[in-house]
Protein backbone atom coordinates (compact mmCIF):
# COMPACT_ATOMS: atom_id res chain seq x y z
CA UNK A 1 0.00 0.00 0.00
CA UNK A 2 1.08 3.51 -0.78
CA UNK A 3 0.55 6.28 1.57
CA UNK A 4 -0.28 9.70 0.20
CA UNK A 5 2.01 12.20 1.50
CA UNK A 6 -0.48 15.43 1.74
CA UNK A 7 -3.54 13.05 3.81
CA UNK A 8 -1.26 10.00 4.76
CA UNK A 9 -4.33 7.43 3.20
CA UNK A 10 -3.68 4.64 1.62
CA UNK A 11 -4.23 4.51 -2.49
CA UNK A 12 -5.57 1.02 -3.04
CA UNK A 13 -8.03 -0.01 -4.86
CA UNK A 14 -10.33 -0.81 -1.83
CA UNK A 15 -9.97 2.32 -0.42
CA UNK A 16 -11.48 4.46 -3.13
CA UNK A 17 -14.34 1.60 -3.61
CA UNK A 18 -15.30 2.26 0.21
CA UNK A 19 -15.17 6.06 -0.12
CA UNK A 20 -17.12 6.26 -3.36
CA UNK A 21 -20.00 4.29 -1.60
CA UNK A 22 -20.06 6.27 1.58
CA UNK A 23 -18.97 5.83 5.04
CA UNK A 24 -21.19 3.02 5.93
CA UNK A 25 -21.14 0.30 2.96
CA UNK A 26 -23.15 -2.61 3.04
CA UNK A 27 -22.38 -5.64 3.87
CA UNK A 28 -22.90 -8.55 1.42
CA UNK A 29 -25.34 -10.84 1.41
CA UNK A 30 -25.41 -13.95 3.25
CA UNK A 31 -25.83 -17.61 0.90
CA UNK A 32 -29.12 -17.77 2.22
CA UNK A 33 -29.96 -14.42 1.04
CA UNK A 34 -28.57 -14.80 -2.49
CA UNK A 35 -31.61 -14.20 -5.21
CA UNK A 36 -32.14 -17.65 -7.26
CA UNK A 37 -32.24 -16.36 -10.84
CA UNK A 38 -35.65 -18.16 -11.38
CA UNK A 39 -37.00 -16.03 -9.04
CA UNK A 40 -35.99 -12.50 -10.48
CA UNK A 41 -38.65 -10.22 -10.99
CA UNK A 42 -36.88 -8.53 -14.42
CA UNK A 43 -36.21 -11.16 -16.77
CA UNK A 44 -32.89 -10.54 -18.95
CA UNK A 45 -33.68 -9.89 -22.83
CA UNK A 46 -32.57 -13.69 -23.88
CA UNK A 47 -35.86 -15.07 -22.15
CA UNK A 48 -37.93 -12.93 -24.43
CA UNK A 49 -37.07 -15.82 -27.42
CA UNK A 50 -37.55 -18.65 -25.29
CA UNK A 51 -39.23 -21.49 -27.20
CA UNK A 52 -42.22 -21.29 -24.47
CA UNK A 53 -42.87 -17.81 -25.72
CA UNK A 54 -42.17 -18.63 -29.23
CA UNK A 55 -45.20 -21.18 -29.11
CA UNK A 56 -47.45 -18.58 -27.44
CA UNK A 57 -46.89 -15.96 -29.77
CA UNK A 58 -47.16 -18.45 -32.40
CA UNK A 59 -50.79 -19.55 -31.57
CA UNK A 60 -51.40 -15.70 -31.16
CA UNK A 61 -50.45 -15.37 -34.76
CA UNK A 62 -52.68 -18.45 -35.84
CA UNK A 63 -55.84 -17.40 -33.96
CA UNK A 64 -55.27 -13.22 -35.09
CA UNK A 65 -54.99 -15.08 -38.81
CA UNK A 66 -58.04 -17.34 -38.55
CA UNK A 67 -59.81 -14.50 -37.39
CA UNK A 68 -58.89 -12.56 -40.24
CA UNK A 69 -60.06 -14.94 -42.42
CA UNK A 70 -63.25 -15.11 -40.65
CA UNK A 71 -63.62 -11.39 -41.23
CA UNK A 72 -62.77 -11.71 -44.85
CA UNK A 73 -65.66 -14.39 -44.97
CA UNK A 74 -67.86 -12.39 -43.66
CA UNK A 75 -67.28 -9.36 -45.97
CA UNK A 76 -67.06 -11.84 -48.84
CA UNK A 77 -70.79 -12.69 -47.88
CA UNK A 78 -71.88 -9.46 -47.70
CA UNK A 79 -70.50 -8.59 -51.01
CA UNK A 80 -71.77 -11.31 -52.30
CA UNK A 81 -75.30 -10.42 -51.11
CA UNK A 82 -74.92 -6.68 -52.12
CA UNK A 83 -74.02 -8.37 -56.01
CA UNK A 84 -76.86 -10.67 -55.53
CA UNK A 85 -79.24 -7.62 -55.14
CA UNK A 86 -77.91 -5.20 -57.52
CA UNK A 87 -78.43 -8.80 -59.89
CA UNK A 88 -82.22 -9.28 -58.96
CA UNK A 89 -82.79 -5.34 -59.66
CA UNK A 90 -81.39 -5.55 -63.03
CA UNK A 91 -83.26 -8.50 -64.09
CA UNK A 92 -86.63 -6.64 -63.08
CA UNK A 93 -85.34 -3.68 -64.95
CA UNK A 94 -84.60 -5.98 -68.10
CA UNK A 95 -88.23 -7.91 -67.53
CA UNK A 96 -89.77 -4.55 -67.27
CA UNK A 97 -87.87 -3.58 -70.50
CA UNK A 98 -88.87 -6.46 -72.36
CA UNK A 99 -92.35 -6.07 -71.71
CA UNK A 100 -92.30 -2.64 -73.00
CA UNK A 101 -90.45 -3.93 -75.92
CA UNK A 102 -93.51 -6.82 -76.54
CA UNK A 103 -96.12 -3.57 -76.17
CA UNK A 104 -94.29 -1.38 -78.43
CA UNK A 105 -94.36 -4.97 -81.15
CA UNK A 106 -97.86 -4.88 -80.17
CA UNK A 107 -98.43 -0.97 -81.06
CA UNK A 108 -96.37 -1.44 -83.73
CA UNK A 109 -98.10 -4.42 -85.42
CA UNK A 110 -101.60 -3.05 -84.91
CA UNK A 111 -100.16 0.15 -86.40
CA UNK A 112 -98.57 -1.30 -89.47
CA UNK A 113 -102.28 -3.09 -90.19
CA UNK A 114 -104.13 -0.20 -89.57
CA UNK A 115 -101.65 1.91 -91.68
CA UNK A 116 -102.02 -1.15 -94.35
CA UNK A 117 -105.33 -0.76 -94.42
CA UNK A 118 -105.64 3.17 -94.92
CA UNK A 119 -102.91 2.63 -97.89
CA UNK A 120 -105.51 -0.56 -99.21
CA UNK A 121 -108.36 2.34 -99.23
CA UNK A 122 -106.46 5.44 -100.88
CA UNK A 123 -105.82 2.28 -103.34
CA UNK A 124 -109.20 0.57 -104.49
Amino acid sequence: MNKCLETGQSSTKETLRDERKGENPMAPRKESELRVSKHKKHTCSKRRFEPDQNKRLMKKQKSLESKLAGLKKVMNHEELQEYQEKLGQLEQNLAEIRMDISWAKAINDKSQIYLNSIIARLFS
